[in-house]
């Protein structure tokens, strides 16, 4: 769900088709704000239909209620391996360590590190406990993007006409159906002979 880059901006998946309901800026503002990057560190990567990420669908207005928890673990357990590898690479307790910005803080000792120099010892983390995820979970209080009015990403493209959708897809040897009904109530079915 999310890279991280050597300039330490960050690319979120968003999972969920989007068809004009926002969704596509939705959902990875969620694993943004727990992740605790500023959203201009963010752009947004479209997800192809992949079993891995559960239930993506459009329609019913239900990915919000869906996918709300899951989106909150996943930016949230991020940011816990970037705070885990940096007490590791400090050599202080993860409990003394704050995030911001994509940075991780030892007041103590007036040191930050950004989340891309901590990059390459996170991945060799293991993934950490679910409950430790949850117990990490920022307060609502302290959202800083979750809740607020934030500019879509994908603005730019959909009003200069660049931004693809499912009817731009061409492929080679693409044909087209329709679907036909019988033009009278009551009318049935034949073939053409």
């Amino acid at each position: 769900y999310i890279t991280v880059h050597p300039d330490n901006t960050f690319t979120i998946v968003a999972q969920n088709p989007e068809t004009g309901q926002g969704i596509r800026h939705t959902l990875p503002m969620i694993v943004a704000d727990e992740f605790d990057v500023d959203w201009k560190q963010v752009k947004i990567v479209q997800a192809d239909l992949n079993p891995k990420y559960p239930s993506q669908i459009e329609g019913g207005s239900t990915a919000i209620p869906t996918h709300y928890p899951r989106m909150r673990q996943i930016g949230a357990g991020a940011r816990l391996l970037m705070r885990t590898a940096a007490a590791t690479q400090l050599g202080v307790p993860v409990a003394e360590l704050t995030t911001g910005s994509g940075t991780v803080k030892h007041a103590g000792s007036n040191r930050t590190l950004t989340y891309a120099s901590l990059a390459d010892a996170v991945s060799k983390l293991p993934a950490p406990d679910a409950a430790a995820v949850t117990a990490s979970q920022k307060d609502p209080k302290d959202f800083k993007i979750i809740g607020r009015a934030m500019p879509q990403l994908d603005t730019p493209n959909r009003v200069d006409g660049s931004a693809q959708y499912g009817l731009d897809v061409k492929v080679p040897g693409m044909v087209y159906a329709s679907i036909e009904r019988c033009p009278v109530f009551g009318g049935k079915a034949w073939t053409m002979p």
